[in-house]
């Protein structure tokens, strides 16, 4: 998930209202976060996975010696988070309707708005070249930085895209706060593709 952004790079936000009923939320606490007032519509814009990056992961393991507003910087996480995965609704809506098929776009489910112990974000569907359909199951990680940044994914998760491997899905939205926010999405598991490291450790008294 993404950290904040400035009101500069907002000149946006959707004009939120209609297709969603769960939208109006979202707008509200970006509103609240980026104390962004204007708003136009935006879509998503699919680019090639990018070539693998030999950084260390710096971004989020360097120390900084700064006081962190921990429940602020949890909110934007949640809302960047929110707003990324309602931008991939949408997404896969268009996409499954351009492809003739509005009928499984109105199917599309954006279940970790009910919890987050799915192992996935949203259950949408890919056809076949028969014409059969088959459930897919997307994974969402939202920044306002760039393509290359790192992104935290849980035990549940990576388990999850291993179980579910040939359709498991694993969106990357980024640029969330341009104009043009953009996407790349990578299929199977999650360590297949990307490198992963432990961050954090759960304790227990020996």
């Amino acid at each position: 998930m993404a950290s904040s952004s400035s009101s500069a790079d907002c000149q946006w936000l959707k004009d939120l209202p209609t297709r969603n009923s769960e939208a109006p939320d979202i707008y509200n606490g970006i509103l609240e976060v980026t104390g962004v007032k204007s708003a136009k519509i935006r879509t998503l814009i699919e680019l090639s996975i990018p070539s693998s990056s030999r950084k260390d992961f710096t971004l989020i393991t360097d120390i900084q010696y700064r006081k962190i507003d921990y429940l602020r910087k949890a909110k934007e996480n949640s809302i960047n988070g929110l707003e990324g995965e309602r931008l991939v609704m949408e997404f896969e809506r268009d996409r499954l309707t351009s492809l003739g098929y509005p009928q499984l776009a109105s199917k599309i489910q954006w279940i970790s708005r009910e919890s987050d112990q799915f192992g996935c974000d949203i259950i949408s569907y890919d056809v076949c070249k028969n014409g059969s359909a088959n459930q897919i199951y997307i994974e969402v990680k939202s920044t306002t930085l760039k393509k290359d940044c790192p992104f935290f994914v849980s035990v549940n998760e990576i388990e999850f895209s291993h179980k579910k491997s040939q359709t498991f899905w694993l969106y990357r939205v980024y640029d969330l706060y341009n104009e043009n926010p953009k996407l790349y999405r990578v299929q199977g598991p999650i360590t297949k593709s990307f490198r992963v490291r432990p961050y954090s450790y759960c304790a227990q008294i020996i």
